[in-house]
């Protein structure tokens, strides 16, 4: 699996946090000895007894307007205040190994958020407000089980990376190709038997991670993409004239796509 990169969130106010959270009450407090300009709070959790994970977020998050980054990972949150969508300067956001199944609609006000990490969540379904996230450049939803991507993707106009390792998604849609800035796909481990041809839009994806899914056949429209390196392709049943192009290399797959009728 593609190393999906580390999210910033440390900072001096973040190593108060961590080392003095010892319970709800004691979060709430330490959050509000904080000063309203802080630009970096990291409260993502070790799981120890000076650590615990946190189970719920105070409504009191909301108040940092000036925050860059916040750090919640490796917590127990099953669900997020309204009014983390007050944090209108936030540029990143890790929520990764929580338990969230859904995000709140005003996530959607992120209008600054530039990287969003839920990996390892509960999610089943694609989470709406994300797709008003119109300056998102990264976005991670490895490790869950998302099924669909909607076609509000579109609206991602910005987005270079798109991980979705380990999911249960079964179709791209036709709209993918619409993602002109992307550059990084990881779709593998997924149930995908077939891609749509709009995927040979992408004229600047150059990482495509297709690894462990069900495919038999590429669109001829993938060897018109210059600038993709060649795709992990193993752990599908590839046709036999596929399996062997790739076997040879980028040179050889993108001739044998090409060649398609």
């Amino acid at each position: 699996m593609s190393d999906s990169g580390n999210i910033p969130g440390g900072g001096q106010q973040a190593d108060t946090i961590g080392d003095n959270i010892t319970s709800e009450t004691h979060l709430e407090r330490v959050l509000n000895a904080l000063h309203d300009d802080v630009e970096d709070i990291d409260l993502s959790s070790s799981r120890t007894q000076t650590q615990p994970a946190i189970s719920d977020l105070p409504e009191g998050i909301g108040r940092f307007a000036k925050l860059r980054s916040l750090n919640l990972a490796n917590n127990d949150l099953t669900s997020l205040p309204e009014a983390i969508g007050r944090l209108e300067n936030l540029r990143i956001l890790n929520l990764s190994h929580n338990r969230l199944s859904a995000l709140p609609e005003s996530i959607g006000n992120l209008a600054f958020l530039e990287v969003l990490d839920l990996r390892s969540n509960a999610l089943t379904m694609w989470p709406d407000p994300i797709s008003l996230l119109a300056n998102l450049r990264a976005l991670f939803l490895d490790h869950n089980r998302i099924q669909d991507i909607p076609k509000s993707i579109v609206r991602l106009s910005n987005l270079y990376s798109l991980l979705l390792w380990d999911n249960l998604l079964t179709e791209l849609p036709e709209c993918i190709g619409q993602l002109a800035e992307l550059g990084a796909l990881n779709l593998g481990n997924n149930q995908l038997r077939i891609l749509p041809a709009s995927i040979g839009q992408l004229a600047n994806l150059e990482s495509l991670d297709l690894i462990n899914n069900r495919l038999t056949a590429l669109p001829k429209s993938l060897g018109h993409l210059k600038a993709l390196k060649l795709p992990e392709l193993r752990g599908n049943p590839l046709n036999s004239a596929l399996q062997s192009a790739y076997n040879n290399g980028l040179h050889a797959l993108r001739t044998y796509l090409n060649d398609l009728k």
